[in-house]
């Protein structure tokens, strides 16, 4: 069923254009890489890519997660429309441990960083042991389209990781660029 569906999916080309790149990040990081898209209040997975002895990572291709709690979902929530964000601000916000984002004045300045920075970065969020960040896949019109990240673990190097990442999501993006219709 999940082969049928993501053969018809609109997220096709955004995978497409992803696939290659994220196989070159996952070679210099060893660790996760994932790909979320928006998806209702939910961040959903069309792509990961994994290693022996990578950190814990609770994702999987078509699983999903809040948007509050993962470093995907956290961006792809600093970019939606001002609706979504008090719908989930106002919502439940799901604790996974003592570090996931729990309350509405949380979440505000944490939306806020992220769109400041540029990217999302959430230590021990979701699992103690683990670091997720994220940037923004734009398509041609600039619009934040997915999310590229990577789970690695929760340590003092995990912040070294954001320029290749950020590097990563503009290939993306350029890439995004040729699957795109020809402006009429």
């Amino acid at each position: 069923m999940w082969e049928v569906v993501s053969r018809a999916s609109p997220t096709l080309g955004l995978r497409d254009a992803a696939m290659p790149i994220m196989e070159d990040l996952h070679g210099i990081v060893g660790q996760h890489i994932q790909l979320g898209v928006l998806e209702g209040d939910e961040v959903l997975f069309i792509e990961r890519l994994t290693a022996p002895g990578a950190v814990i990572n609770y994702t999987r291709v078509a699983g999903r997660l809040p948007l509050h709690a993962s470093s995907s979902g956290l961006l792809l929530l600093a970019h939606a429309p001002s609706a979504q964000q008090e719908r989930t601000i106002a919502g439940q916000l799901k604790v996974f441990t003592a570090r996931t984002i729990s309350t509405p004045s949380e979440l505000r300045a944490a939306l806020a960083e992220v769109r400041r920075q540029g990217y999302a970065f959430l230590a021990g969020h979701i699992h103690p042991d683990a670091t997720g960040i994220a940037v923004p896949v734009r398509d041609p019109g600039g619009n934040v389209v997915a999310a590229l990240a990577i789970v690695l673990p929760n340590d003092d190097a995990a912040r070294s990781r954001i320029a290749v990442l950020q590097a990563a999501s503009a290939a993306v993006s350029r890439a995004m660029e040729y699957l795109a219709p020809p402006l009429r």
